[in-house]
């Protein structure tokens, strides 16, 4: 918790097992640092909402949820700085919004300083960084194979985790999202049942 802000996930790779095993695996948005995390989904209501005709680089609506993620961070914490800092230089991050700087990627990363958003989609798709994220999980398990069968070098371990940890969480998140769309129509069904004649409301 920062100040009245409380992230869905901390992630933290500080770990040198994990970090030596960097050069033969995939690099992560998390690599050797600690950040802040925030799960988001899309409804088939909002998708619309993150789509235009104007756009001329095609990205995804489950990915621009999830780049929305830091945005809505920086100005919740801004909020609080103002609230409870309010001696806070104009322009200036107050100490809600610093120690929020302080996780994610260093200087030299693309987004740097970023919470990072994780997005599932309306059927089931997964933003990228949800693709990060299974990337470290596979090092992870990639470092516990080695360190206890050894037959196989980091990267052949992880090159087999990889496959199989996309293939369960795609699969997944597509399942849960085909049961919540299901329970979605099913009330709506019965909503318009109720709305006729003899059924009361």
């Amino acid at each position: 918790m920062f100040n009245g802000i409380i992230p869905d996930i901390i992630i933290d790779v500080r770990n040198a097992i994990l970090n030596q095993l960097i050069p033969s695996t995939s690099p992560t948005w998390f690599d050797q640092i600690e950040t802040i995390c925030d799960l988001k989904t899309l409804s088939p209501h909002d998708t619309s909402g993150y789509v235009s005709i104007a756009d001329t680089d095609y990205i995804k609506p489950i990915d621009k949820r999830a780049r929305k993620v830091h945005d809505e961070y920086t100005k919740a914490a801004q909020a609080l700085d103002e609230k409870y800092y309010p001696d806070t230089p104009t322009g200036s991050k107050g100490p809600i919004g610093t120690s929020i700087m302080r996780h994610g990627p260093s200087a030299t990363h693309p987004r740097a300083y970023e919470v990072a958003g994780f997005g599932v989609g309306t059927f089931g798709g997964l933003s990228a960084e949800c693709t990060e994220l299974y990337n470290l999980v596979a090092r992870v398990q990639a470092a516990s194979y080695v360190a206890y069968c050894g037959d196989k070098t980091p990267k052949e371990a992880f090159d087999a985790q990889r496959p199989r940890i996309h293939w369960l969480w795609g699969l997944t998140t597509q399942v849960g999202g085909a049961q919540l769309n299901t329970e979605r129509c099913t009330k709506i069904h019965l909503l318009g049942r109720l709305r006729e004649p003899g059924h009361g409301l």
